[in-house]
């Protein structure tokens, strides 16, 4: 069974809150920061990304409240590669909505853009080498639509960064996981570097463990001979452990959810 500290409790109490987001964010207003943004960009609006962003938060976050509180049980590795992509999409809303200025919000929308369609590409690529289907299947020439589809709307939006003075290299992705986490976390916490770590150990351990890495859970490698070593790894979570990974995501989405509040509002 877990057991849980107070502190925690309280957390995933506030985790819990969040729970009525789910049924919907605010309408974008005419007029506001929002609908500006959108004007300017209407085939990747802002609001759009930073909503997908807040609801994949929120979801993970709620999935790992209810995985100690409703199941009582505790996946250590599991659990911080859920709150590192908690992490990521409330950094992510918080960095295309927290700019006053619409130029800085739409240029992050577009780079946001230009790396998503890019991902996506990767999905039609595999279908058009997919030897599951015959060579003349339908598929194929769908995948390939879909890839010209794509590429298209890619050109676009890095045309347009280029325009707004945002050049990208061609071989080189639009905007970085990393930089851009600590970008948020650093908007959102100026001048409290110990939240910022916080926010970014997160980011690597969970990354760490995300790809099946040993280093998170690692403890001592100790030299018993010239022949023999051993190493030693944590396989649980303490209680400041969950702390330090439920906080940042938590901590994010409520900035996230104030910004887009207030950048809906006209």
């Amino acid at each position: 069974m877990t057991t849980l500290g107070p502190e925690v409790v309280k957390i995933l109490g506030a985790i819990e809150s969040l729970k009525g987001v789910l049924e919907g964010l605010p309408s974008v207003e005419p007029g506001s920061a929002l609908a500006v943004d959108g004007e300017a960009w209407p085939t990747g609006p802002v609001s759009a990304y930073a909503t997908t962003s807040i609801l994949s938060s929120i979801e993970h976050q709620l999935m790992v409240r209810s995985t100690l509180v409703d199941a009582l049980a505790l996946y250590p590795s599991a659990i911080e590669t859920t709150l590192r992509t908690a992490l990521i999409g409330a950094a992510e809303a918080c960095w295309l909505l927290g700019p006053d200025d619409s130029d800085t919000r739409v240029i992050r929308g577009l780079r946001i853009a230009a790396d998503d369609l890019s991902d996506s590409d990767g999905t039609a690529r595999d279908l058009t080498t997919a030897e599951a289907y015959p060579a003349d299947a339908p598929v194929h020439d769908l995948a390939r639509d879909r890839m010209a589809q794509v590429a298209a709307a890619v050109d676009a939006a890095r045309r347009e960064l280029d325009r707004r003075g945002f050049t990208v290299s061609p071989r080189r992705s639009a905007i970085s996981a990393t930089v851009m986490i600590r970008e948020a976390l650093t908007e959102a916490f100026p001048g409290q570097p110990m939240l910022v770590y916080g926010g970014m150990h997160l980011w690597r351990r969970g990354s760490g463990k995300a790809h099946a890495r040993m280093w998170p859970t690692f403890i001592a490698y100790d030299t018993v001979a010239e022949t023999e070593a051993t190493v030693t790894v944590q396989t649980t979570l303490s209680s400041d452990q969950l702390m330090t990974g439920l906080m940042p995501p938590l901590q994010l989405i409520n900035r996230a959810l104030k910004l887009y509040t207030l950048r809906a509002r006209a």
